[in-house]
């Protein structure tokens, strides 16, 4: 089977490039630039060079024979965004690139095109037991998660017509070997060997481990009989920030000191610092119905949300630890 694969360089794309490297995949990597890449090419990896990932992208020629296309890449979200034409900045490459590179696919026969999205295009927080599913109506708050769901809505309409099956994957917060942003912000914070200020609350928060994703990933691959749709993906099991940082402690070996104190001083002292929509992103709610994706694809999450963090801290692969049931 031959896969190309967007995005190769990226925290996740990097790991769904090494785990497909190590099955029985032809593998072809557009990079920017061909110094930069982390596998070296190959009889089974290939790379080609482009300069920008955009509207004006031709990709006609690297899709020849290609069977299913994943696309990773895209203009990350940033928390503090200051430039004036950032929802153009967004759409250039998140929607125009997006469906250039869908178009061309189409043309190329690819068979499956699995689309990397994420929950920012429904929604960034939830109430109580109250769980986004595909059902949820859209209501993104920012120009990343409204750039995602326009990718989102033009794809299916292009889908509609067409042969090619178009898999979208809604992700909330994934955490892995060097994760970056709020989640690494947050492991830095609990290692610190001093009692840790917490609300009286027990928010519940969806996460995805990167095995997890990466595991997900090939077996909507290499699973043919997996529908085409619009798939919420987590570990299955709801985190709040309490169990977060116990996990976390717990994995470092750290005495497990915690003072909880009322959440209205907690977001006082938050605010006081310019930090309250990420107190919002720590300890609020979100969380997401998998329902769907466990009935309809066949797949379940093979790894705990406590194995995920080891493997987190400790930079561990899970998937090359076990034998994998995708060698062909």
């Amino acid at each position: 089977m031959r896969v190309f694969l967007t995005g190769s360089n990226g925290f996740i794309g990097n790991a769904i490039a090494n785990a497909f490297a190590k099955e029985n995949f032809e593998l072809t990597l557009p990079v920017r630039d061909k110094t930069e890449v982390s596998l070296e090419p190959s009889k089974k990896i290939s790379h080609k060079k482009i300069k920008t990932i955009g509207p004006n992208t031709n990709w006609t020629k690297m899709l020849d024979g290609i069977d299913v296309v994943i696309h990773c890449a895209a203009r990350a979200h940033h928390t503090r965004e200051n430039k004036k034409n950032v929802e153009e900045l967004y759409n250039n490459i998140n929607v125009k690139g997006t469906v250039r590179l869908f178009r061309d696919s189409i043309k190329s026969g690819v068979k499956r095109f699995v689309f990397l999205s994420s929950v920012k295009a429904v929604s960034e927080m939830t109430y109580p037991n109250d769980a986004l599913s595909e059902l949820s109506d859209c209501k993104p708050v920012d120009a990343y998660g409204r750039s995602k769901l326009k990718a989102e809505i033009q794809l299916k309409e292009m889908s509609d017509n067409n042969k090619i099956e178009l898999i979208i994957i809604r992700m909330p917060l994934v955490y892995g070997p060097n994760v970056k942003g709020n989640m690494r912000s947050l492991i830095w914070v609990a290692q610190q060997r001093i009692p840790l200020p917490l609300p009286k609350v027990r928010n519940q928060r969806s996460l995805l481990g990167l095995p997890n994703l990466v595991d997900f990933m090939l077996h909507v691959t290499k699973h043919e009989n997996v529908p085409p749709g619009t798939y919420f993906l987590s570990d299955g099991s709801d985190q709040s920030t309490q169990d977060i940082i116990t996990a976390i402690r717990t994995a470092s070996g750290i005495q497990n000191c915690q003072i909880f104190v009322k959440e209205a001083l907690l977001q006082q002292a938050f605010r006081l610092f310019g930090f309250q929509t990420v107190y919002q992103k720590i300890f609020g709610n979100l969380q997401i119905d998998i329902s769907k994706t466990l009935s309809q694809t066949d797949w379940s999450p093979k790894f705990s949300f406590e194995q995920q963090i080891i493997a987190t801290l400790n930079c561990q692969d899970l998937l090359s630890s076990q034998k994998s049931e995708y060698k062909q």
